[in-house]
């Protein structure tokens, strides 16, 4: 997640997700079977977002590579900035249903995700490239 106060915008990206809910499915031929080891879904954009000057934030996530929100959009994200100089961040994520997939065109019927973050800062500048390393959050 980063978090830019001169623009008061938020923005990222949440990566190696898994659903490991067993229930998903038990047909082995199924491309959602789970055998134990989670299916891989993925990856969610967390689109700008605006940063209010009581340190609230809300946006739009998205599928990656989305052109136009309208069609990419998946849900919804949000959260507070908080602690001395934003050095803490935490909030909440909704993906809607129909809106989770772990494939091009693949979407997981019956499933809704939600999910919650709590990051603390790892750098005051952003940095060419890369996530944050050795952040405890």
């Amino acid at each position: 997640m980063n978090a830019n106060f001169a623009d008061n915008a938020v923005n990222g990206v949440i990566k190696d997700r898994n659903a490991i809910d067993l229930s998903i499915t038990s047909n082995s031929t199924s491309p959602v079977f789970n055998n134990g080891t989670g299916v891989r879904l993925e990856d969610v954009v967390l689109a700008k977002g605006d940063i209010l000057v009581n340190g609230t934030f809300t946006g739009t996530p998205e599928r990656p590579g989305g052109i136009d929100p309208a069609k990419t959009a998946v849900g919804s994200y949000g959260g507070v900035i908080g602690g001395l100089n934003g050095s803490s961040i935490a909030g909440a994520l909704h993906l809607e249903e129909r809106k989770v997939f772990h494939g091009a065109n693949d979407f997981i019927p019956g499933v809704i995700e939600r999910g919650i973050f709590v990051l603390d800062q790892c750098g005051l500048t952003a940095t060419a490239g890369g996530d944050c390393l050795g952040t405890s959050p």
